[in-house]
């Protein structure tokens, strides 16, 4: 993988993941999904821990699932801890309401799915072009 810099915002590294993913890349996908957690655990570690990074920590653990799910087991607990996120929507932002959606999308939660698609999608439009919708 060839990056220039190394930037330590985890939603650049995930969003990179998520193209590796869309262009059949899974093998660097699931790598680079690494990198995000490994970004997040490091803002654990220095105390920086909030309800985004717990979302977003979440997306990408269930994204490493889907596409490896022998080497990266689910804890049972997911959905519990995401329902838990999810129903303090009103204090996150757009991009983390729609990572719980897509969370839920990945999970086979149709209900939580299509309400938290709408809640991202009716602060900013853009969420519906996700390509995991299509």
């Amino acid at each position: 993988m060839l990056i220039f810099g190394e930037s330590s915002i985890h939603e650049m590294w995930g969003a990179l993941a998520d193209a590796y993913h869309f262009n059949g890349d899974i093998e660097l996908s699931i790598q680079t999904y690494e990198k995000a957690l490994q970004i997040i655990d490091r803002e654990y570690a220095r105390g920086n821990q909030n309800l985004s990074h717990q979302a977003f920590r979440l997306y990408y653990q269930i994204k490493q699932h889907i596409l490896d799910n022998k080497q990266y087991p689910l804890n049972e607990s997911v959905n519990t801890i995401l329902l838990s996120l999810a129903k303090q929507h009103n204090t996150l932002d757009s991009s983390t309401i729609a990572r719980i959606a897509l969370s839920f999308y990945y999970l086979g939660e149709k209900v939580h799915t299509d309400e938290y698609k709408h809640l991202a999608s009716t602060r900013c439009p853009v969420y519906l072009q996700l390509p995991d919708w299509q």
